[in-house]
């Protein structure tokens, strides 16, 4: 799926983007020896969260993703 609309690009640390199935998601690099990039589809609790605490969210959920990114296998996305 493609990325059709970046939302925020933070250093490339993390991407917010819209699919084309206008989901909103997150791309974060992570991995050990291999670096990968996991690309998450947000919740509506992510969004609800973005919204009260602003990008500091955005920021400590990225930084969740890099150092745990089994936690959300559920939720990647091709």
């Amino acid at each position: 799926m493609s990325e059709k609309d970046i939302l925020i690009n933070n250093d490339d640390a993390f991407r917010i983007y819209q699919n084309d199935s206008n989901d909103l998601c997150i791309a974060v690099l992570t991995g050990g020896v291999g670096v990968y990039e996991a690309k998450i589809k947000l919740l509506e609790e992510d969004i609800i969260k973005h919204h009260a605490a602003g990008d500091s969210y955005y920021i400590k959920l990225a930084k969740d993703i890099r150092m745990h990114p089994s936690k959300y296998a559920n939720r990647y996305i091709p």
